[in-house]
């Protein structure tokens, strides 16, 4: 069974979900837990593991809880010699006037900006589909006769259409906010913002042009990933990290297809049912999966989307939906300097050029085979690939561009 898209959905500060939404959320938690014990507190302590510890200054993990503990005294201390069980662990302790502990605790930030307290989620989280998988969905809506939309009604109410709403507006409004900025991001990495410009080449271009759309495209993935590396407001889909790929392609709709406000609710219903069906099944987190389990899911959430906007059926969907995870297999994550900009803003463009691409292949190919893989299957192959993917290539500027990169 799978929970509300409401738990995937989250509107919260770039740069990373699981490394500036999940501390955020733990300190916080910590922080009125502590203050409700009545107990003297003197000082607050964390300690940061595994991929928090490795790229947590460039994700800004020390700053959003020196921010929760202002007025507070805390140490941060960044441990990259333990190992943990989970890669983005923290654990929190609270000392009395004579440095004694009186008490700590441990939090996981799983990805996507969700949190384990322990073990178990710091939010609730009912199940309320009565799905696991992407085939079980599929099997659900043709069985029934339900539309995506009355099946996300059936389930979650008309508040999940307000909801949706909130979660589009806030796209609209990252897109509209990035494609004005000019200069840079990325602190000492100096990374040019490039949504304003590649806006004006593409306006410039006549209609006919060849890759005009395609220019639009990756002015909107810009400006959204370029807003969530400065730390602005961006929505989880599925991560922070990953959030310029659907971002880009809702805005495109919108703006370039005209697509009615009814389309664009049904396709973040199905990207966000998409989206937790990877959650459920494997990994959103680039600490866990690495980028194919952001960049990936996003692109198979932005490509089934396309093509429920444009009214293909839900095996055009899982087609489309396949085509982006599989063609997203392997992919790294190796954050250079552990800063959310080389090269995850260029890999949100990339994302939404392979989630257009995914969309098309399965319009047309679909009316002359089907799918051999399925996408259970691919989700399930991502899954297999980032088990086995060495840690360094986790989200943990150990490999790959940053070891070969000379600042």
């Amino acid at each position: 069974m799978l929970p509300s898209i409401k738990t995937l959905y989250k509107i919260g500060p770039g740069p990373s979900s699981s490394h500036t939404i999940g501390p955020y959320k733990a300190a916080k938690d910590f922080l009125e837990t502590s203050l409700r014990s009545g107990a003297k507190i003197l000082k607050f302590s964390v300690v940061l593991y595994g991929s928090l510890a490795f790229t947590g200054k460039g994700h800004a993990t020390d700053m959003i809880i020196r921010e929760v503990f202002r007025g507070f005294d805390i140490k941060i201390d960044f441990d990259t010699v333990t190992k943990k069980e989970h890669p983005n662990m923290m654990v929190f302790s609270a000392y009395d006037k004579f440095g004694k502990v009186i008490f700590s605790q441990d939090y996981n930030s799983v990805g996507g900006g969700d949190l384990l307290k322990g073990k178990s989620y710091l939010e609730s989280r009912r199940d309320i589909y009565p799905f696991d998988n992407f085939r079980q969905m599929e099997q659900y809506l043709v069985k029934s006769k339900l539309s995506v939309r009355e099946l996300i009604l059936q389930f979650e109410g008309q508040d999940i259409l307000r909801f949706l709403e909130k979660v589009l507006n806030q796209m609209m409004e990252v897109v509209n906010l990035g494609l004005k900025q000019k200069g840079e991001v990325a602190g000492e990495l100096h990374v040019k913002r490039m949504a304003n410009y590649t806006f004006n080449q593409a306006e410039e271009l006549p209609r006919e042009v060849l890759g005009k759309n395609h220019l639009y495209l990756a002015s909107y993935a810009y400006a959204a990933s370029e807003c969530n590396c400065a730390g602005e407001k961006v929505v989880t889909c599925p991560t922070c990290g990953a959030t310029g790929v659907l971002t880009g392609l809702m805005y495109y709709e919108k703006h370039n297809l005209n697509r009615s406000s009814d389309a664009l609710l049904d396709g973040l219903a199905i990207a966000g049912l998409i989206g937790l069906i990877v959650r459920k099944n494997a990994s959103i987190s680039g600490a866990v999966a690495g980028c194919q389990a952001e960049i990936g899911t996003a692109t198979s959430m932005a490509a089934g989307a396309m093509c429920l906007m444009d009214g293909l059926s839900i095996e055009q969907i899982e087609y489309a939906a396949e085509i982006g995870m599989e063609h997203s297999l392997g992919l790294t994550c190796d954050p250079v300097k552990g800063y959310v900009a080389i090269p995850c803003i260029e890999r949100n463009v990339m994302g939404v050029f392979k989630a257009f691409d995914s969309y098309a292949l399965a319009k047309n190919l679909s009316k002359f085979r089907k799918n051999t893989i399925s996408f259970d299957e691919a989700v399930q192959a991502m899954y297999e690939s980032g088990k086995a993917m060495h840690e360094d290539f986790k989200e943990t500027s150990k490999g790959g561009l940053e070891k070969v990169h000379i600042c």
